[in-house]
């Protein structure tokens, strides 16, 4: 999945089986800095939380971060920059 404010417009190609999460009505936390992503906790609408980003550690990304295994752990070696395309890692 792609989590992105309530702001974005589409503007760049998502494959059409990479679901987009909103959140917000604006940017994600007014605009994510560049020097490093906040960790992202994913609930359920109970409060639950249901996966993480980033919050065992992770790398910073010029352009996207990606989880490698979508069902593996929230773990650095699970988690790779890529060029910002959701669901389509680099050769």
């Amino acid at each position: 999945a792609l989590v992105a404010g309530g702001a974005w417009d589409g503007r760049y190609a998502v494959p059409s089986d990479v679901p987009v999460l909103s959140c917000g009505a604006t940017a994600l936390l007014g605009g994510i800095a560049n020097d490093r992503a906040p960790d992202l906790l994913l609930a359920d609408p109970g409060g639950t939380v249901r996966a993480t980003l980033g919050a065992a550690g992770a790398p910073v990304c010029a352009a996207a971060l990606e989880r490698l295994d979508p069902a593996g752990p929230d773990a650095p070696e699970n988690l790779a920059c890529t060029a910002g395309t959701p669901g389509l890692l680099p050769p």
